[in-house]
């Protein structure tokens, strides 16, 4: 009786079991949780005899997959175009009106492309490069920005083995790809008995994916084109990349293509025809290439600049005799530094004494920001090494920014140009880098493509995790690209039965119902005189929405005067009956110490300055950490702040 109601057995039984075998198992979760088999493409024999395979996922059958989930479908719908000349994401960028405009004003799915190589095993082991793998991943760019790119929502597209791309060619590789994205965009994708339009909106990747994809040249050392966005072609002369040039379009790139010949290996940069530039509404110089400002900027300017920068420091003030800076100086005070919050998970490791800082982009960001508050009290404020460094910070706090107006742009264009020359000025024997001059084009590419920060590969590599950690748990790596694939496609399978937007509120320890006895009066008056909550209402400590976490005597941005932040001080996180987060903060006056770049916090004169806010309403939803000099509070800044 027992066995004839259990479950597993009824699954699983080899007679009639709908779960009996792996045939069975895939059909039920195609029925039934949308599983998208991948499929094995022949790409033919390789110079040893073996016969190489790559592993694809439709992605036509990904997309109605998707859609099934009514949330996800609901996300098709007419975009609320920010104010003119506000930048919130990439929806309002120049590329994505223009192809707006292509789809003829409706509704239509916006794909988002990534490429990325990584390893698989230990990249310092014997097997590296042995078991190298190309990941192409897409996002869907019609979801909202804070789900867009979780890692759940990243789509698996395509998995082959480094060794079989570069041998086979991209056409060869990417032909499957290609000829879907070509058939959804003529003929859109059949959802309910609705033809959807389909736009391939961009791809992303580091400088050298980047290059290879869009059929430039990767040799950035020896080749004098080197941009990808303009033609500069560099010179011996060490000024010869603090400028731009014409830009690229698809008419130079063809022209560049049509002067080929047998006796060039490239011309102005351009070495072969991209296999993306047979889509009709795609070209990788319109441009279709956006920039990696984790690459650009942490992993590049800002880790050997500010490398030259402390060095130089340092130098000075064991010149000066004065307090002597020194690295050692600094990785004592960041080993004795409390970090608080989120800049925990980033805090910056040992600072290197050569050509980079060391570390990985996040604690580089880390380092750059927070560096006023570890050298304080050793720097001189008038040194032009330090003041080329609170620029550079400067440069990076609007780059950051999710959201950034046309003023700020023009800012910001003028900022690089400043730092270029100064950073040329004081270092005049080191030569600039490709990314140096990539920087001069970023105000141009955030009116492209919006803030860059929606465009950056960090989350999309992010996904690389879930391959590596599939591998080394199935020790196989025989078709290792099937076993990825197929254990990938039955996770999503899984992740299906719920909805990918469910948007998540989560109270922290010690919560409890709102007692207006337990709160002071100011507490009370605040919460009782806020419209936006539904009572009965619960209160704690802290509040994670989104994955964003705020915590008492944590600071956050409730709006802008004086093109000056306005900083309120957490007092008690509120979330009511309807899944609503709202904070009690207490506003605070600020000001700005231009020499340090931070930002110093005072309390307000106002005897009543509380108030009850809700989390979706704040001016900035970056929550904040104040760190004390002297006894004052200053913030730094981890983004700069639209005005």
């Amino acid at each position: 009786m027992l066995n004839s109601r259990d479950f597993f057995e009824s699954a699983l039984n080899v007679n009639d079991g709908i779960l009996r075998s792996q045939h069975k198992r895939k059909c039920y979760f195609t029925e039934n949780f949308g599983y998208v088999e991948p499929i094995q493409k022949n790409l033919g024999v390789n110079k040893y005899g073996t016969e190489c395979k790559l592993h694809y996922v439709p992605l036509s059958e990904t997309l109605t997959s998707m859609l099934r989930d009514d949330a996800v479908a609901n996300c098709l719908k007419p975009h609320s175009f920010s104010p003119n000349g506000i930048y919130d994401d990439f929806h309002d960028g120049e590329i994505f009106k223009r192809i707006h405009e292509s789809a003829g004003q409706s509704n239509f799915l916006e794909i988002m492309l990534f490429q990325d190589a990584f390893e698989l095993v230990n990249p310092l082991g014997s097997a590296r490069c042995v078991h190298k793998v190309v990941g192409i991943y897409m996002a869907l760019g019609n979801l909202p920005a804070y789900a867009r790119t979780s890692i759940d929502n990243i789509q698996l597209v395509m998995l082959c083995r480094e060794k079989d791309l570069n041998y086979f060619g991209q056409e060869t590789v990417l032909k499957c790809l290609v000829d879907d994205l070509i058939s959804l965009e003529a003929h859109g994708l059949a959802v309910s008995g609705a033809v959807i339009k389909v736009r391939l909106m961009c791809v992303l990747g580091d400088n050298l994916g980047s290059h290879w994809l869009g059929g430039f040249s990767t040799n950035f050392s020896c080749n004098s084109y080197i941009c990808r966005y303009c033609l500069i072609k560099r010179t011996e002369c060490s000024h010869s990349l603090a400028q731009t040039a014409e830009l690229r379009t698809p008419d130079n790139y063809a022209s560049a293509l049509a002067s080929m010949n047998d006796s060039f290996t490239s011309v102005q940069g351009v070495v072969r025809q991209s296999v993306f530039n047979s889509l009709r509404y795609y070209h990788v110089s319109m441009p279709g290439l956006p920039p990696c400002l984790g690459h650009d900027l942490f992993e590049g300017i800002v880790q050997f600049d500010l490398a030259l920068i402390l060095k130089r420091m340092c130098e000075d003030s064991a010149r000066n005799n004065v307090t002597v800076l020194s690295f050692d100086y600094l990785n004592q005070t960041i080993n004795r530094f409390k970090f608080l919050g989120t800049d925990a998970n980033d805090k910056p490791g040992h600072v290197a004494e050569g050509k980079a800082v060391g570390g990985h982009a996040c604690q580089i960001w880390c380092l750059i920001r927070l560096l006023p508050f570890f050298l304080y009290s050793t720097v001189d404020v008038l040194n032009p090494a330090w003041q080329l460094c609170i620029l550079l910070r400067e440069i990076v706090e609007l780059i950051c920014a999710p959201k950034i107006s046309f003023g700020q742009i023009c800012f910001l264009n003028r900022l690089v140009q400043q730092y270029v020359e100064e950073r040329l000025e004081i270092f005049p024997h080191v030569r600039l880098r490709p990314k140096h001059h990539y920087l001069l084009h970023y105000p141009w590419l955030i009116q492209q493509y919006g803030p860059l920060i929606r465009v950056w590969t960090m989350r999309m590599e992010s996904k690389h995790s879930v391959f590596k950690r599939c591998a080394r748990s199935s020790h196989n790596f025989i078709n290792v690209t099937k076993t990825l694939a197929n254990a990938h496609q039955l996770s999503q399978a899984y992740l299906s039965s719920s909805s990918r937007l469910s948007t998540y509120f989560a109270l922290g320890s010690g919560l409890c119902f709102f007692d207006q006895t337990l709160f002071s009066p100011c507490i009370v008056d605040a919460v009782n005189n806020s419209t936006d909550l539904c009572h009965p209402v619960q209160c704690s400590s802290n509040i994670t929405i989104n994955g964003t976490k705020y915590t008492k005597d944590a600071f956050v941005v409730i709006g802008c005067e004086s093109l000056q932040p306005v900083f309120a001080k957490v007092m008690l996180c509120l979330l009511d009956n309807q899944a609503v987060g709202a904070l009690v903060v207490e506003v605070c006056h600020s000001e700005k110490n231009n020499a340090l770049g931070l930002h110093v916090i005072s309390s307000s004169s106002e005897v009543n300055n509380l108030t009850c806010i809700r989390v979706d309403m704040l001016y900035d939803y970056y929550p904040l950490h104040a760190y004390a000099i002297s006894g004052v509070r200053h913030i730094a800044l981890k983004h700069a702040i639209c005005v």
